[in-house]
C-alpha cells in the first residue's frame, strides 16, 4: 500500500505501515453519502459483530474519505460515533493534501466521481482486504455473492501464520 501521510477522524497521524503485521479491511465512504455508503458501514459493522475477539484483535479496518477537500477530523469523527465504530480498531481516514487523497483513491482503483449537476460523488462499493505484509490480497464489493467470500477470506486472513515481514 502506498504509505502517503494520513490523518484519522481522531486527528492522528496514520500511515498504513502502521499496521504492518495486522490484517487490513479497507474501504472509501464519505459522510454526506445516503445511497452505499451506509451500506458499506452498516456491513462492516456487521462483520466486526460477527468475528470471535481473538480474531477481531488481529484486525483494523481503515474507511477511506471519498470526499478530502470537505472531510474534516471532526466530522469523520461524528461518523464513526454515530455508527459504533471504536477507535484506533476502525480508522476513517483523510489526506493531508486533497490532491494526494484523490491520487490514493485511484491508484487503490476506488473511482470517486464527483456529479457536477448535482456534487453527489459516484463510487464503487469497495472493500480491499490487505495481508499482514501490507499487500492488497482480495478485492470485493457489496453483491450478495461477496459477502460470504469477503467473510471466508478475512477470516483465511487473520487465521494464518505468518513470519514476521522484513523491515523495508
Amino acid at each position: 500500500l502506498p504509505d502517503i501521510p494520513l490523518v484519522d477522524q481522531k486527528g492522528a497521524a496514520f500511515h498504513f505501515s502502521d499496521l504492518r503485521g495486522r490484517v487490513v479491511l479497507m474501504t472509501g465512504v464519505y459522510a454526506a453519502c445516503t445511497t452505499a455508503c451506509p451500506e458499506i458501514l452498516l456491513e462492516l459493522k456487521t462483520l466486526l459483530d460477527e468475528l470471535p475477539a481473538a480474531e477481531r484483535a488481529g484486525l483494523s479496518v481503515v474507511a477511506l474519505s471519498l470526499n478530502p477537500e470537505y472531510e474534516t477530523a471532526q466530522l469523520m469523527d461524528l461518523v464513526t460515533e454515530a455508527r459504533g465504530f471504536s477507535h484506533p480498531e476502525f480508522r476513517y481516514v483523510n489526506g493531508e493534501r486533497p490532491a494526494e487523497m484523490h491520487d490514493l483513491l485511484t491508484r487503490l482503483q476506488f473511482s470517486a466521481t464527483r456529479n457536477p449537476a448535482n456534487g453527489v460523488i459516484d463510487h464503487a462499493n469497495l472493500f480491499l482486504l490487505v495481508d499482514r505484509t501490507n499487500h492488497i490480497a482480495y478485492r470485493f464489493t457489496l453483491d450478495p455473492r461477496h459477502r460470504a467470500w469477503l467473510r471466508a477470506a478475512l477470516r483465511s486472513l487473520l487465521t494464518e501464520s505468518h513470519a514476521a515481514a522484513p523491515a523495508s
